[in-house]
């Protein structure tokens, strides 16, 4: 089963790979676009979604 997030920049990921594939992404993401942001991986996940 596939899944995607979709950051409020415009930025989104789907991923065939599963949520985990995701979680790695936007998490990244978040790093390198959005430094200064504070996200735990528990709300990350929330915005993780099936597809």
């Amino acid at each position: 089963m596939g899944h995607m997030v979709a950051c409020q920049c415009g930025w989104t990921l789907v991923s065939p790979l599963g949520s985990d594939d995701v979680l790695a992404h936007i998490s990244l993401h978040v790093r390198t676009h959005h430094s200064g942001l504070k996200v735990s991986e528990s709300e990350l996940r929330e915005k993780i979604h099936p597809i």
